[in-house]
């Protein structure tokens, strides 16, 4: 199980990735596409491709191990612990008013209860809840949905190289068997 986000294709475009940027991404300047939202739905794309990448390993799919990216949907629980007072309370007066607002237009907007959410990953963690193909389950008013990922995340050749590139970045290598090439091919 991986933690994604529909912020992987945030409907505010300009915050959505474009190409992989991953030197930025591991190392983020300020003000660059590594911080902030920005580097949000970076992690949250490369979150989503990881997932699609490792369920294509061969150990995995001989093994039959479901390898599922989950989208918890808004549930306001991160409420900016570490920001200033100003800016929590910013964040809470967004989650409680204007979120339920954009809500009526944008499903996605519409708030889940950190609860629900919870067992909601506890039944796609168990098996009870799973995606009929692909590895993506994302709540949207709290019902599951199965979206496609976004015309980035499903690039085979860019996957392949943020898993190899990520590997390469936390020191495996080929040699120890952790990253085995695979073609770049769509189940």
């Amino acid at each position: 199980m991986i933690t994604s986000s529909n912020m992987h294709n945030p409907p505010f475009k300009r915050l959505a990735p474009k190409e992989l940027d991953l030197s930025e991404w591991a190392h983020p300047t300020p003000g660059g596409g590594g911080t902030g939202t920005r580097g949000y739905c970076a992690s949250k794309l490369c979150n989503l491709m990881t997932a699609q990448t490792l369920a294509r390993q061969p150990d995995v799919e001989q093994r039959r191990i479901d390898v599922i990216a989950f989208n918890p949907g808004l549930t306001g629980g991160a409420g900016g612990g570490d920001a200033s007072p100003l800016r929590r309370l910013a964040i809470k007066g967004l989650t409680r008013t204007l979120f339920p607002a954009i809500g009526l237009f944008v499903p996605e907007f519409n708030m889940n209860t950190p609860e629900h959410s919870g067992r909601m990953l506890a039944d796609v963690a168990t098996g009870r809840l799973s995606p009929p193909e692909g590895v993506y389950v994302s709540l949207v008013n709290g019902l599951p949905t199965f979206p496609a990922p976004s015309t980035l995340a499903r690039n085979l050749k860019a996957q392949n190289r943020l898993w190899n590139e990520s590997a390469e970045m936390v020191g495996l290598d080929d040699a120890q068997g952790m990253v085995v090439p695979r073609k770049e091919n769509s189940r």
